[in-house]
Order: structure tokens, then sequence, then C-alpha cells
């Protein structure tokens, strides 16, 4: 997602999906969805956090700007990338973005009043004073989590929270490593545009990993010893950094941009610049200046290929995915999916999905594997219309199909055209694959833990 909105996919003719569309199997051809998926069609409730499948259920963990960190400050708000992580005493670690800038931002957007954009104190060391984005930490009590979840309101699963990292700029996506999260700067803002490894482990320090490059950096994906990266631009690059120690993806490395030969552009809205079984071979090329101190990096390559902002990315066995969230002829998503090439053959590029009907799915963002093999997309949609009047969680099944995985019930816009509720952010799940956890970016500003049947793993 990107700071100034509050707020794929006509699957019938598609061709079929000449890939392995999760893990290493190949998937058949793609089609609408003709039933709710596998876990059953939405349901609505009075008063519900969210219209789920029957059979689930969800708690608020916490509510920005109400809520309160250990230290009495108030929750900051504009929730955004997340992962969980087990610590050793047996709680579960949940790293959470917010994705707010400087004073100037916050007067412009007017996120909620000041009291949730308050990340900083005494007590803490910002990377930069004039910035209030950041990560906060929250501990949590799986055995109390379950309790919750299953109806017990005296639970209290949330033993404790504070902030993680503070003093940066607009903390978006990020990805999930062993070491800990990596939190994204999605700005080149002089002196910002890094992602910052922050450890489940309080006693460890942020760490900002300046090897990457500096960039309007959305989300990162570790595939094959490279990570990949996505940029939240309207002519967003695609990036890979190639370290020169395989064991030490921290270190120094390249720097490189996606390009794919004779073609730069992938998008123009109201024009199919790609086929629907578009498949490409690419090219890596190197960033002079990844530091950018004079040329952003999407600049520096003019034969890099050009995407409509790169947002949501993840890596399974067979490759890695990402979003253009504002891609394809309707201007509403592109799923594409980068395939490495094996004993020196070339990677390929395919466009999976693009949206042809956003009634099925719409602006996807932030991306998520689940422990059963589907990929969730969170739909973040700048704007209601007869078609789009709500937001949703999306899953993705290896045979094509989408289906529902969740709604935002309140999905009244404020004024008329703008965004159907709030927007899904920070999907991931809880070490054991049994909570999904999950932001609602906006004006509810909470973080939610869901559970129920999933479907067995494929």
């Amino acid at each position: 997602m990107q700071l100034d909105r509050r707020r794929f996919l006509h699957l019938s003719g598609l061709t079929a999906l000449q890939l392995a569309v999760l893990g290493c199997r190949s998937a058949p051809v793609a089609r609408p969805p003709a039933s709710p998926g596998p876990l059953g069609p939405l349901v609505s409730r009075p008063d519900a956090l969210l219209d789920l499948p029957a059979g689930f259920s969800c708690v608020r963990l916490q509510r920005a700007g109400t809520d309160r960190l250990d230290d009495g400050r108030p929750v900051p708000g504009c929730l955004d990338g997340m992962a969980c992580f087990a610590a050793a005493d047996g709680t579960w670690v949940l790293l959470r973005n917010h994705e707010i800038g400087d004073d100037a931002w916050v007067d412009e957007y007017k996120y909620t009043g000041q009291a949730k954009i308050v990340t900083w104190g005494p007590d803490d060391r910002p990377v930069d004073p004039r910035m209030h984005g950041g990560v906060s930490r929250l501990v949590l009590d799986p055995a109390a989590l379950r309790l919750a979840l299953s109806g017990d309101a005296a639970a209290r699963p949330l033993k404790g929270a504070h902030m993680a990292l503070t003093g940066t700029e607009c903390n978006c996506a990020g990805g999930r490593l062993p070491e800990g999260w990596v939190s994204c700067e999605e700005t080149d803002t002089a002196g910002h545009g890094y992602p910052f490894l922050v450890s489940p482990d309080a006693a460890s320090p942020p760490r900002r990993l300046e090897s990457w490059g500096r960039l309007r950096r959305e989300g990162i994906a570790v595939h094959g010893g490279c990570v990949y990266m996505t940029e939240d631009h309207e002519s967003a690059c695609f990036y890979r950094f190639r370290p020169a120690d395989a064991a030490d993806l921290f270190g120094p490395g390249v720097l490189e941009v996606l390009c794919l030969p004779g073609r730069t552009l992938t998008h123009r809205k109201g024009e199919r610049l790609l086929p629907m079984d578009f498949v490409s071979e690419v090219e890596w090329r190197p960033v002079p200046e990844p530091q950018a101190a004079t040329t952003p990096c999407r600049e520096q390559v003019p034969a890099a290929a050009r995407f409509h902002r790169t947002e949501g990315v993840a890596a399974d066995a067979a490759g890695v995915w990402f979003v253009a969230s504002l891609g394809g002829p309707r201007g509403k998503g592109q799923l594409f999916r980068l395939e490495p090439g094996a004993s020196g053959a070339p990677d390929r590029l395919r466009m999976v999905l693009q949206v042809e009907d956003p009634a099925v799915l719409a602006m996807p963002d932030n991306l998520c594997l689940a422990p059963w093999g589907d990929l969730l997309l969170c739909e973040d949609n700048y704007v209601s219309d007869d078609v789009v009047t709500a937001q949703h969680l999306r899953g993705l099944m290896p045979d094509g199909t989408l289906y529902d995985l969740a709604r935002n019930p309140q999905n009244r816009p404020i004024r008329p055209g703008e965004a159907p509720g709030d927007e899904f952010t920070g999907a991931c799940f809880s070490p054991d694959g049994r909570v999904l956890f999950v932001n609602l970016q906006g004006d509810r500003d909470e973080t939610l833990a869901i559970t129920g049947p999933w479907p067995k793993a494929r």
C-alpha cells in the first residue's frame, strides 16, 4: 500500500497456467470461483469484527489510539506488515509495522489524531527524530489466545507491547527471515529508504541493511540465496540482491534490476499490454549507484521493466510471487511469478493473473503463503463503486480458483468514492500455523487474530 490512500481478475478466458502455481505443482486452467472454496461462504453476523466462514472466530488484539503500550503511550496507528515468531519462553512475538511519516505527513493525512502517531519517547533511540514510523513488538500467550478465540472473554492473550524500532519513515511491508522481521521504509527521502532487521528478541537492537540499496522498498522475499524486492511507485522496478557470500545475506553484494528483452512497460490503463499467457526470459542488470545519492535506483537503468506499484511479494519452493497492484487494463492488479532458471538457464517471468472483473479480486497488495499451500492476497481498494463494495482477504488455490477468506463488514466510505472500508494488511500465521494475524488499516486501525477449521496441507 501507499501513503496517499485510505482508503484481480476475471479468470474466465485465462489460458492454462503453465507453471507451478504453488510449490512445484502444475496447475490446470484457471477458472472463476464456482464454489465458495475450501472454507465455505462468508457469514455475516451482527457486530462481527470480520465476516468469516462458518466455524471461524476472530478476536481483537489491539486498537491503535485507544489501547496502550507498556509505557502508557497510545498504540501508534497505520498498522501494516507483520511477522510472528516463537520465543524461547513459549510465547509468540508479533512484529508489526507502522506506516507513518513525519509531522508534515501527519498534518496532511490527519490519521485520526496526534495520539496515534507518537511512536517514540524519551527512553527510545529513534533512527531519525523527525520521523514517526517504526515497528512495535507484541508478546502473546498462545494458550490464552486459544482461549480467547474459543470465546473466553476473560482470557488475556497480550502479555506486553512496546516499540522495537522508532524514528523510521513509512514502514510499509517487509519480509520474514529466520533472523527476524525485515521492515522496509517505503520512501526514498534522503537518509531513508532502507530495510531494517528487527529481532524478535527485545535485547537485540535493530540493524539497518545498507548493502541492499536505498529505494522506495515495499517488501522482500528470499529464494535461492538472493533477496527479491518490490517498490511501491507508479513506475516501479523489481529488484534482486545477490550477496557476495551466499551464507551472508546482509553483507556486500550486487543490487540488480529485472529487465524484459524488447520491453519496458508492463502496464497502461485501458490497454492490454500483456497477453494473459505472457511469459518472457528476463535479464538482470546491475544498479550503478545502489545508495541513490543523486538518482533513484529505478531511474538508473533505462531498460528496466516498469510495473504499476510492485507491492506484495512471497517466495515458495519453486519461485517468487509479486503483484503490481494497479497494473492491467483495468488498473486493478496483476500477479506475476518469477521462475529462477536451473543449471544456468535464464530466469523466466510469467503473468499469472490480471484483473478483468474486480468483483472477483481487486487491487491485491500484501501477499502471504498459507500453511495449506494457497496464496493469500490482501485487498487495498482506494475507491468504492458498484462492483467494489468491500475489502476482502482472498485465497488463490493451486488450480487457479479464488475464494473469500474474510471481509471487512464496516465498508461504508466516509465520502462517496473513497475506499470501501479499511484495507487488510500484514497477513501472517502463528508458528503452529493455526492462527492468522491481520490488520485493518484506516479508521479502525486494529490487529486481529483468526482461527478455524483451516484446510489440510495439499
